[in-house]
């Protein structure tokens, strides 16, 4: 069921990105200060964009969750350094009252 749902659902992006495709068949061109690109159809220079945009957005991403995993990994060590000091405090404190 699951396969067949999304089967269905692949089929209906894949349509409207063929009707986006054709509505937005002008051709057009990027300007930016003297440079001139060449004429593309719209819905290129917007696929262009976006595929653009998840690629800088999936670099971000993947910085921030390696970050993310450096600073865990720190803390957690310094949890067990931590750990390992109470723990010798407490036998140092348990063999002096002995």
């Amino acid at each position: 069921m699951k396969k067949v749902l999304l089967f269905f659902l692949g089929i209906a992006t894949a349509g409207l990105a063929t009707l986006f495709a054709i509505e937005n068949s002008s051709l057009a061109s990027v300007s930016l200060f003297n440079f001139q690109s060449a004429q593309l159809p719209l819905f290129v220079w917007l696929a262009i964009t976006f595929s653009g945009g998840l690629v800088l957005g999936l670099l971000v991403a993947i910085v921030v969750f390696f970050r993310t995993k450096a600073r865990e990994r720190k803390i957690t060590e310094d949890l067990d350094k931590r750990s390992n000091n109470s723990l010798n405090l407490q036998k140092e404190q348990k063999h002096e009252n002995e």
